[in-house]
């Protein structure tokens, strides 16, 4: 080999080392920092599409606190979360081994045992990268470093995933910026566009957005961890309604595909209500097969209430074009998801003309459209 090309060769190799090294002496020396701290208070302003609803955009702040024990381990945790409303809708807080979650839209609280380690979400990027950058150095690149709201930052973007797949570009692509005074992540950014599944089964294509910006840090300052307070919430709701019970009034609004006089015409009708949510993974599933039993039993005593009750009617009008959906669609609110005693979505209740619960079924399956068809042809002929 010519000794010119020996050189240009050498000083390549030379130079992704040292870009490695640097990469790796700034992410380690954020990453450090982040983990000598006893505690952490700050705030996420943040916006994310719904990829399930594509338009559908969601801005809120979360306003976190932490405190650390022995080796940096999460002893207390605290995110008090806004989206969409201008004030806070939810808390979620880490203590002696559990999570509670209170919910003040409709004044629930659930509780889990966590048996993980708690980690927060800045050292969750700073670790991603650090592993990232161990095993593939060439997908995280350190960009010329930019001006974010008044301070000199590193940057770096991470092309964690990306590929052409059946004529499709498949990517998942994350920027960060680390102010270079401070060492602490100020933004951050992901986007990306592949096939999504839900419990095996394949949803389709999606596209995915969110931004985060990370503000009003305040370090080492002592957080209180005052006692719980229920007063005023009662706990989720952990088993539906049983068959053979009266299914409570349904006070919802039509919104799309509604017959005219829905709650007279619908008294003496067989009906499958529907407890869905826009951004829940599994209700894209389900849909094709409501779209599907809607048109089957078109004509008939049959109804399809499908009611939302965490999301806008704005948001669920604009869901319905999304996934193109031709059966009944209703806005309700969260008094209704409660006395219906949904546990997620989506739930299904299949109620006859006497208002009695024949079917109360949690999620969707591949059996669940075969089931569902059997009993409402059961009930159909017991009707006519």
């Amino acid at each position: 080999m010519p000794r010119n090309y020996c050189v240009l060769l050498f000083m390549l190799v030379v130079q992704i080392q040292y870009s490695k090294a640097q990469k790796f002496e700034v992410l380690n020396e954020t990453y450090t920092n982040l983990h000598k701290l006893k505690s952490l208070s700050y705030s996420t302003n943040f916006t994310e599409e719904n990829p399930f609803n594509p338009g559908d955009f969601s801005k809120g702040i979360i306003k976190t606190q932490i405190s650390y024990g022995k080796d940096g381990v999460i002893d207390f945790r605290r995110d008090d979360s806004d989206k969409n409303s201008g004030q806070i809708v939810t808390n979620e807080i880490y203590k002696n081994g559990k999570r509670y979650t209170f919910n003040l839209t409709d004044s629930t609280y659930a509780v889990d045992n966590f048996t993980g380690i708690v980690k927060d979400e800045l050292h969750g990027i700073i670790s991603a990268m650090l592993i990232c950058l161990g095993k593939e150095p060439s997908k995280v690149l350190h960009n010329n470093d930019t001006l974010y709201n008044g301070r000199m930052c590193y940057q770096f973007l991470i092309k964690a995933y990306d590929t052409i797949a059946h004529g499709n570009h498949d990517y998942t692509f994350k920027t960060i910026l680390i102010d270079k005074i401070s060492m602490m992540p100020l933004y951050y950014k992901e986007i990306g566009s592949g096939a999504a599944f839900k419990d095996g089964y394949e949803i389709g294509r999606l596209k995915f957005f969110i931004e985060k910006a990370f503000t009003d840090f305040k370090l080492n300052q002592i957080i209180s961890s005052n006692e719980l307070n229920f007063d005023g919430f009662q706990e989720v709701n952990k088993s539906m309604l049983r068959i053979g019970e009266t299914a409570p009034l349904i006070d919802a609004t039509p919104i799309s595909n509604a017959k005219l006089f829905w709650k007279n015409s619908m008294k003496l009708d067989v009906k499958l209500v529907v407890f869905g949510s826009t951004t829940c993974s599994a209700n894209p599933l389900s849909n094709p097969m409501l779209n599907r039993l809607h048109s089957k039993y078109a004509g008939k005593n049959f109804y399809i209430v499908n009611v939302y009750t965490g999301d806008t009617v704005e948001q669920i009008s604009q869901y319905i074009k999304n996934n193109h959906i031709n059966f009944p669609v209703f806005f309700g609110t969260r008094s209704l998801s409660l006395r219906f005693k949904t546990i997620g979505t989506p739930n299904f209740y299949l109620i006859d003309w006497n208002d009695k619960i024949v079917a109360s079924i949690d999620g969707f399956s591949d059996s669940l459209e075969e089931e569902l068809t059997t009993k409402i042809n059961n009930l159909i002929r017991q009707h006519d």
